[in-house]
C-alpha cells in the first residue's frame, strides 16, 4: 500500500510539473502572438505612413525630406511584417499577407517610375518584387479561406482587389524567365514554377488562365530550356513536349527533341517526321529526316521527303540541293536512268551546280556503257556525257580530277581519237 502511495505522489507530481509546463507554454504562445501582432499593426501603420509620403513625392519628386521619410517607413514596415508572419498564427492572417503585398506593390510602382525618369531600371530587383507580389497577395488570398483563431469563417475583403494588382506582375513571371533563363537557370525556374502554379491556383481561378492565357505554351518552352542550361534534359522533355503547339518556339521544342533522343531512332524519327510536317520550309527537319532515312537504307522513303521538298519547298536552292540527293539515292542503286534525270532537274534550278552536272555526266557515260551494244543509243549518250564534263570543265577548269579522265575516257571509247589525244595526260 506505501508503495502504491509513492507511486501515485509521484505521478501527481508529474502531473503538475506536465500542467505548469503547458501553462508556461501556453503563456509563451500569447505572448509571442501579442509581439507579432503588434509588429503586423505597426507594419501596417508604417506602410500607411510610406503611402502618404508617396503621394507626396508624386507632387514633388526631389524633396529629400520625403524621400528619406518614405524609403525609412518603407523599410520599417517591410522589416516589421517579414518578421510578423513568421508567427504560426499571424502567418495565417490575411492582413499580415496583404500588407507585405501592398509594400511590394509600393515598391513596385517606385521602381517603374524610376525607370521612366531614367531609362534604367534593376531587372533581377524587378523580377524579384514581381515574384513577391504574386506569392504574397496568393498567400492572402489562401489564408481569407482559412477559418480565423475562434474557427469562424473569415470574410473575404481583400481577394479582387489583389488579383487586379496580381495579374500584371504574373505575367511578368514569364518576362523574367525568358530573361534569365540562360544566365541564372535557377531564378528562371523559380519564377515559372510560381507562374505555372497560378492556372491551378484558386486566387486566379476566376481568369480561367487554362484558356485565356496565350503565352503558357512559350512559357513551357523557356521552362525547358532553363532545366536543358543546368543539364538536365530528362526534366525538360515534359516541357518541351508542352512547348510543341508554341507559335514562337514550337519548331524549336522539336529540334531539341530530336537532340534528346539522339539514342533512340524511333523517337528521333518520330520528332523529325513532326517538325517536317508542321514546318516543310525548315531544312533541319528534311535533312535530318532525309539522313536518317539514308542511314537506314530506307531510299524509298528517303525520296518521299525529298519529292515533298521539290514540289513545296520556296527556296529554288533547296530544291536543287534536294533534286541532287534524290539523284544521289538513284546512283547509289544503280538506277542511272532515274538518277540522270534527278542530276538534270538539279542543273536546271541551279545553273552554276558543279557537282550536279558531274553527276549528270557520269550517269550519262554510265548508260551508255550499259548499251555498248547499241551503238546508236551508247553514242547518244557519251554526247551527253560530253555536254556535262565540258560544262563541268568550264566551271571548274583547275579541278581535271572531276572532268580530265572522263573525257579522255569517252572520247578515246567513242572513237573520237584527236579528242581522246588532246585529253591523254590526264588518263593516268
Amino acid at each position: 500500500m506505501k508503495k502504491f502511495i509513492i507511486i501515485c505522489a509521484a505521478m501527481l507530481a508529474v502531473s503538475c510539473t506536465m500542467f505548469g509546463q503547458d501553462k508556461e507554454a501556453e503563456k509563451a504562445r500569447k505572448a509571442a502572438l501579442k509581439e507579432a501582432t503588434k509588429q503586423m499593426d505597426e507594419a501596417d501603420a508604417a506602410l500607411s505612413t510610406a503611402t502618404t509620403v508617396y503621394q507626396a513625392l508624386k507632387t514633388d519628386p526631389s524633396n529629400a525630406d520625403n524621400l528619406a521619410k518614405f524609403g525609412a517607413a518603407l523599410s520599417n514596415a517591410e522589416s516589421l511584417i517579414t518578421t510578423a508572419v513568421k508567427n504560426e498564427t499571424v502567418g495565417k492572417d490575411p492582413k499580415a499577407w496583404n500588407i507585405a503585398g501592398r509594400i511590394e506593390t509600393i515598391k513596385m510602382n517606385r521602381l517603374l517610375e524610376q525607370r521612366q525618369a531614367t531609362g534604367e531600371m534593376d531587372l533581377n530587383e524587378f523580377f524579384e518584387n514581381q515574384f513577391n507580389i504574386v506569392n504574397y497577395f496568393s498567400k492572402c488570398d489562401a489564408c481569407e479561406k482559412l477559418p480565423d483563431e475562434k474557427g469562424n469563417t473569415r470574410k473575404v475583403v481583400f481577394h479582387d482587389i489583389n488579383q487586379q494588382l496580381a495579374r500584371g506582375p504574373r505575367q511578368n513571371l514569364l518576362i523574367a524567365g525568358s530573361n534569365l533563363f540562360d544566365k541564372n537557370p535557377d531564378a528562371c525556374i523559380k519564377y515559372l514554377n510560381l507562374y505555372f502554379d497560378s492556372f491551378k491556383d484558386p486566387f486566379f481561378a476566376s481568369l480561367d488562365l487554362e484558356n485565356t492565357d496565350t503565352m503558357k505554351n512559350d512559357a513551357n518552352f523557356i521552362l525547358a530550356s532553363a532545366y536543358i542550361e543546368k543539364g538536365d534534359t530528362a526534366t525538360a522533355v515534359p516541357y518541351l513536349e508542352k512547348a510543341i503547339p508554341s507559335h514562337n518556339y514550337g519548331q524549336n521544342a522539336i529540334f531539341l527533341l530530336m537532340q534528346a533522343n539522339k539514342g533512340n531512332t524511333a523517337e528521333k524519327i518520330k520528332y523529325m517526321k513532326m517538325g517536317y510536317e508542321k514546318y516543310p520550309q525548315q531544312a533541319a527537319f528534311y535533312k535530318n529526316l532525309y539522313q536518317e532515312y539514308m542511314n537506314e537504307k530506307k531510299f524509298d522513303d528517303a525520296r518521299a521527303v525529298l519529292d515533298q521538298v521539290i514540289e513545296t519547298c520556296e527556296d529554288v536552292e533547296e530544291k536543287a540541293w534536294a533534286s541532287y540527293y534524290k539523284a544521289a539515292t538513284f546512283y547509289n542503286e544503280s538506277k542511272n536512268q532515274e538518277a540522270f534525270d534527278a542530276f538534270v532537274k538539279a542543273t536546271e534550278l541551279k545553273e552554276d551546280y558543279v557537282e550536279a552536272f558531274e553527276g549528270a555526266g557520269n550517269c550519262a557515260w554510265k548508260l551508255a556503257m550499259d548499251n555498248d551494244k547499241n551503238k546508236a543509243v551508247a553514242k547518244g549518250w557519251y554526247d551527253k556525257a560530253i555536254t556535262y564534263y565540258e560544262k563541268v570543265r568550264e566551271m571548274a577548269p583547275d579541278n581535271p580530277d572531276k572532268w580530265g579522265y572522263f573525257l579522255y575516257a569517252i572520247y578515246n571509247n567513242s572513237g573520237n581519237a584527236a579528242k581522246a589525244k588532246e585529253f591523254q595526260k590526264y588518263s593516268k
